[in-house]
This record gives structure tokens, sequence and C-alpha cells, in this order.
């Protein structure tokens, strides 16, 4: 089974990422597929409501959260 553990914090290094990695530590060691993805250091800009992704299910705005 493969796990996805994502850290939202700002801080990089910080007690966020810290738990997210233990968790995924755990798990791998149960001989699971862990990847670990941070959004601290992404360029992601707010959603501002404008429904223009409804048809195309894409934001038009230009950050990294297509990642």
């Amino acid at each position: 089974m493969k796990f996805l553990g994502i850290s939202g914090s700002p801080i990089k290094t910080g007690n966020t990422a810290y738990a997210v990695k233990y968790a995924l530590d755990i798990i791998q060691k149960e001989g699971h597929e862990v990847t670990f993805v941070s959004l601290a250091e992404k360029k992601i800009k707010p959603c501002i409501s404008c429904f223009r992704c409804r048809g195309t299910g894409i934001c038009w705005q230009e950050d990294e959260m297509a990642e």
C-alpha cells in the first residue's frame, strides 16, 4: 500500500514536518511505500472563488499547486 504524508506548515523543519515524518517512518517499517511532501517553500496562492476551474479542473493562477 502507498501512503502520502503532507506537511502544510510554513516551517520546513518544524513540529508538523517532524510528526508527519515520524508517522511515515512507522508505516514504512511495516513494509509500505511512503512519500513525504512539504508545502513550506511552495508558492501557492489562495483560492479566490472565481470558479474558473469548474470546467477544466485547473486553476488559472500560476503557482506551484498543480505539482
